[in-house]
């Protein structure tokens, strides 16, 4: 409670400047029986709807910018079984948990395999899975999938 706009901005300046990659946000809650519910400047909850939001904002902005790190790269991505909803392909996890949606990769569940990363879409990068020295079901690119 109490945090005024300038120290929020500061806070927002802050984390813009660390090399973070996730953020994990949501706004203070007072609890009945704390002693932070008794202190007083409680900030009004549209202000604070508005602060996580940007602050959420912030925190996608960073991770889109990791991401785009990785793009035209080969990863190692663990392959799950669970397919992904919105184009029916695999789904994995590389080594510093990149979730990946993969084309071409074959019988592959539970294994880690070499990943071209293509593009990403919405929560997740999209490639091609390599094995060997091929690239397995570059369709994935071209179809915009």
């Amino acid at each position: 409670p109490g945090e005024t706009d300038e120290q929020f901005e500061n806070s927002l300046e802050y984390f813009a400047s660390l090399p973070l990659t996730y953020f994990h946000v949501f706004p203070y809650s007072s609890r009945r029986g704390t002693m932070a519910a008794s202190l007083a400047g409680h900030v009004p909850a549209d202000k604070k709807k508005e602060r996580a939001r940007r602050m959420r904002e912030l925190g996608e902005h960073k991770k889109r910018e990791f991401w785009r790190r990785f793009l035209g790269d080969e990863v190692s991505v663990l392959i799950e079984e669970k397919i992904d909803r919105k184009n029916g392909r695999h789904r994995g996890f590389s080594r510093n948990y990149l979730p990946v949606v993969v084309c071409g990769t074959g019988d592959c569940v539970n294994r880690e395999i070499r990943v071209r990363i293509k593009r990403f879409d919405g929560g997740c990068l999209l490639g091609d899975a390599l094995l060997g020295d091929v690239t397995v079901g570059g369709d994935l690119a071209a179809n915009g999938q």
